[in-house]
């Protein structure tokens, strides 16, 4: 299974994120946010991208 790896800039204060097999993650973050995430096979991981 590939790796992949997207950015997303938080809008509203809410990541939504959705991958196949139909898993959403809704976070709460700080409008402005740029978050990194990868899904590596079933685990999913986040954090704040560093500027």
């Amino acid at each position: 299974m590939t790796k992949l790896t997207r950015k997303l800039i938080i809008f509203n204060g809410q990541a939504k994120i959705t991958i196949p097999k139909h898993l959403v993650l809704m976070h709460n973050w700080n409008n402005g946010d740029e978050i990194e995430f990868r899904v590596d096979r079933d685990e999913i991981i986040m954090r704040k991208s560093r500027t």
